[in-house]
Order: structure tokens, then sequence, then C-alpha cells
């Protein structure tokens, strides 16, 4: 089936093509669309049994709300990605036009990725606590639709900007870090944000989790680091704690929220898993 996210960024035409690129392959889709992409999972659990795979038309946002579906019925994702940062599509290698991503579903080829949890809930990008789980680090929807990925920059601004510090406990495969911090971010993939890298090590299917956390006395300490921001190398920065593992978690000495793909599921005490191999997804060759 292909589900469509009517809230998401996407031209009519080039859908139309992408369309027909399944339909030229021999795939029969079924075809529906939901108004926001909270209506995916009862979407999705109408055809369960009657489809061979689910394309969604999205961003990440959509994708999410239909994780824990498609694991449970392991239904393989194709990913025809329409959203503002499309974090999973570039992970994956899926290239931002409708019609090329259609492409990569019709050549059949899957691969398996990981899927962290937090607190039992599935994610497949990255979880913030702190200044990217803060209300203002959310864009507006008007902003996304006219700037994309670019639109998170002047929201995160906004959320730097209120940031306050906060005592946490990290506690990694056993091995136990205090600090004060701005911001803690636990990826299973590699980017986020648009335009963010977690770790230049970090893979969607490398089994591990990797956290960066910022140390501060404010939310202002996180400009500095902006430009490791974009390339992944937190790791060389005093200001900065890194690590990977299988086992994460959080503790905080008031509960916060966390947030994951975008969306608010949790709060802290975070515990933080991973499943590897546990998804299937229509993707290139990562060796391509």
């Amino acid at each position: 089936m292909v589900a469509i996210n009517r809230g998401s960024r996407h031209g009519r035409r080039s859908l139309d093509r992408a369309l027909a690129i399944l339909a030229g392959a021999g795939i029969e889709p079924v075809v529906a669309a939901v108004p926001k992409s909270r209506h995916i999972p009862e979407l999705v659990a109408r055809h369960v049994g009657a489809v061979d795979a689910v394309v969604l038309v999205g961003g990440d946002g959509t994708v999410h709300n239909a994780v824990a579906l498609l694991l449970e019925h392991d239904l393989p994702l194709g990913i025809l990605p329409t959203g503002s940062a499309n974090d999973l599509a570039r992970n994956l290698g899926i290239p931002p036009s409708p019609e090329r991503a259609a492409a990569i579903v019709a050549a059949g080829r899957t691969r398996r990725i990981d899927v962290g949890y937090v607190n039992g809930e599935p994610f497949l990008n990255v979880a913030h606590i702190g200044i990217g789980a803060a209300r203002g680090a959310a864009a507006p929807r008007p902003l996304k639709r006219a700037f994309g990925r670019f639109a998170y920059m002047p929201a995160a601004l906004f959320a730097v900007l209120g940031a306050r510090p906060f005592r946490a406990a990290i506690v990694v495969d056993g091995r136990e870090i205090t600090m004060q911090a701005v911001q803690i971010t636990v990826g299973n993939g590699g980017r986020f944000g648009g335009i963010g890298t977690v770790s230049e090590t970090a893979r969607i299917d490398d089994g591990l989790l990797h956290l960066f956390a910022v140390k501060a006395g404010s939310g202002l300490a996180i400009l500095p680091i902006l430009p490791s921001l974009l390339t992944g190398r937190l790791g060389r920065r005093r200001s900065v704690e890194t690590c990977s593992g299988r086992e994460l978690a959080v503790t905080t000495d008031a509960p916060m929220p966390v947030r994951t793909d975008g969306k608010l599921v949790a709060e802290t005490p975070a515990r933080f898993s991973v499943r590897p191999a546990a998804l299937r997804v229509f993707a290139p060759d990562p060796g391509v």
C-alpha cells in the first residue's frame, strides 16, 4: 500500500509520476491518504494482511507513527521522502526526489536497519533531551513548508536562547557519567535535524546507539560546537561528552521530556536500547 500524509511537503505531479513508476514495475498499490501523520497507524492497521509492503509518502514523523506496526508484522518499508528533514531517507541514501525514491522501491532491494527504543517506544533517527526536546525546537508547519529542513535553524536558535542547564547521570553499558548539560542526543542513525550529524562513525545498521551530551552553563554553549554538529566530529570537543553502546540510561534531577523523530514520546528517567536489524526497508546498496 502507499500511504500519503497530506500534511507533508510534496508536489502532486511528482507524486503522480512516482506512483506511475511503481505501477510500471508491476506493483499494484493500494493508495490511501490521511490529513495528518497521527492517523497513519489506523490506516496501516486496516490494510495489514492484505499488502506485502507499506510505502509512506511523508517525512520522519509519518514513518515514526507507522514503525510499531511495521515491526509487529515484519512488513518492509518504502519511503517517498516529502517531509522537511527526511533524516531516515538521508541515513539510507534515499534521494529527496519522489520519483527517484519510487525507483528504489520498484527495484525491490531491501536491507535491515536497527531500531532504537526509549522507555519501550521505538524510534529510528534520534532522541533529544534538553534543547532538542524543547517546545521551541519544533519548527512551525508554515516554516517547514516554505523552507524545508532549513526551517529548523531559527526554531533551534529560539530554543537555545531559552535553554537552562540540567544535571544528568548517564549510564552506558554499565559506565556512569554525571554532568551539567544543556543537550543530550541519542542517535540510532547518523543524521538529525535535516543538517546535523550525531557522529562521523554512526550507521543505522551498526547495532549501536551513539550519544553526545553538551556540557554547559547555558544554551549558548552549543553555538561554538555548531561546525562539529554538521560534521559529527563532536568527540573532539572538550565541551562535549560522547559514547556508544547497546544500552543507555539518562536520569535527570527533575523529569524532562524526550523527543524522538520529532515527537514527544517519553520523559526522564529514560532507558534506551537498540534492536539490531529489526526493520526491513527498501534502500539502495550502502556500498554504492
